[in-house]
């Protein structure tokens, strides 16, 4: 039997470029397992034909998937992997050349992107790290905007290739260890909504007067004032006013609601309302031998009676006088009325 030796230069030269694939192969595979990797639009891959450099070259992955190989055609390569397209090109070029070694590899990935939308402080695409979770990137996205509250919020996430929304409160999906903290994969959209707030100003009679944004999910007065840190002792809840943008004013008598402690839903303000809580300017003046005569302030609602007006003259000054001749005068639309 006679062997007949095979060529030098050609062994050198497959044994060169296959160690330089390797080589090739080895420096990607430090950052992308390209075994399970599969392609997607902007992967750069390099494809070698032994002994055919026409038909080999570097190819871009293009938005519709598809590659047009030299003498293989159009090829689809787009959620596939490498070994899987190495396979169709040599059976594409099989039609023009004799047992054709085809090696492909990936020479540069695509951007591992993920969108983070909403009120966050730079919405729009960021690149993908490994092992990020929601806390990773709405961090890199700088942040919930200004004048957000964390408790205001949600974040919704919409896998890649899905069609349903994941939704969990703000605090827990940044939370550590938490489940709706999930791991996120290129593709996904992180979307964080917070609930509408509207402007309105707090007047008058309150704890804290200003300008609040309130959840538009609670218009009540009651929230409004609240917000202001509640009214003061010389208020008059019952007649509280509300003046809109348009000029209309509308008399609101909070007394049965604060008496009761319901919701009050007889009016929901709107966006640049104004709510004032006018000083109480009805008072009893409490008059002669009593031991700090002077007037006082008579409460909305409140049952006052004979007794607690002298209380409120810390009593009756027992050395000047007694309780057995007790005036009470009642002034109506400008008159007096002798009571007792």
């Amino acid at each position: 039997m006679i062997f007949k030796p095979f060529p030098l230069r050609l062994f050198l030269r497959k044994t060169s470029l296959l160690f330089m694939l390797l080589c090739l192969s080895i420096s990607i595979c430090g950052a992308v397992p390209e075994g399970s990797y599969t392609l997607g639009a902007e992967d750069i891959i390099t494809t070698t034909v032994i002994g055919h450099p026409e038909f080999s070259g570097d190819f871009t992955v293009t938005t519709d998937g598809v590659i047009e190989f030299p003498g293989a055609g159009p090829v689809a390569v787009s959620g596939k992997t490498l070994q899987a397209v190495s396979k169709e090109v040599t059976r594409g070029l099989s039609n023009r050349l004799r047992s054709p070694e085809v090696y492909i590899t990936l020479k540069f990935a695509r951007p591992q992107r993920i969108y983070v939308l909403g009120t966050v402080k730079s919405p729009g695409i960021c690149d993908l790290k490994p092992g990020w979770r929601i806390t990773e990137a709405i961090s890199a996205a700088g942040g919930l905007a200004g004048g957000v509250e964390p408790a205001d919020c949600t974040v919704k996430v919409l896998k890649a290739g899905s069609k349903v929304w994941r939704t969990a409160p703000y605090t827990s999906a940044l939370a550590g260890n938490s489940t709706d903290n999930l791991p996120l994969d290129a593709g996904d959209v992180v979307t964080v909504e917070a609930v509408e707030r509207i402007p309105v100003y707090i007047m008058g009679r309150v704890k804290n007067p200003g300008l609040y944004n309130l959840r538009a999910d609670n218009t009540s007065i009651n929230a409004a004032l609240a917000m202001a840190g509640g009214t003061l002792e010389n208020a008059a809840i019952s007649q509280v006013t509300v003046t809109r943008i348009s000029g209309e004013k509308k008399s609101i008598n909070l007394l049965p609601v604060m008496l009761s402690g319901t919701a009050d839903d007889s009016i929901n303000l709107r966006s640049g309302d104004t709510v004032v809580v006018p000083e109480l300017r009805s008072y009893v003046a409490v008059l002669g031998y009593v031991k700090d005569p002077g007037y006082f302030p008579l409460q909305d609602g409140a049952g006052l009676t004979l007794a607690d007006a002298i209380g409120l003259a810390k009593g009756a000054d027992n050395k000047r006088g007694g309780l057995s001749k007790v005036a009470v005068i009642r002034k109506q639309n400008g008159k007096e009325e002798r009571l007792s």
